[in-house]
């Protein structure tokens, strides 16, 4: 579980299951469409595959 805080309150949180697939994920909305969703994406799949992870995206 990944979470983005303003050091006060939750902002967005995702995370993954045991296959790799995105299990969640939550975005605040007053930050919503900001492209928030997609960098966490990213953000998480570079972490996976630092980790020897295969990340599996279902929208592809």
């Amino acid at each position: 579980m990944w979470v983005l805080d303003d050091g006060k309150e939750i902002k967005a949180y995702a995370g993954i299951h045991k296959d790799g697939s995105l299990g969640v994920e939550y975005v605040a909305p007053d930050l919503r469409r900001q492209n928030i969703a997609s960098r966490m994406q990213l953000f998480i799949a570079d972490q996976m595959m630092k980790n020897n992870m295969i990340p599996y995206d279902f929208k592809r």
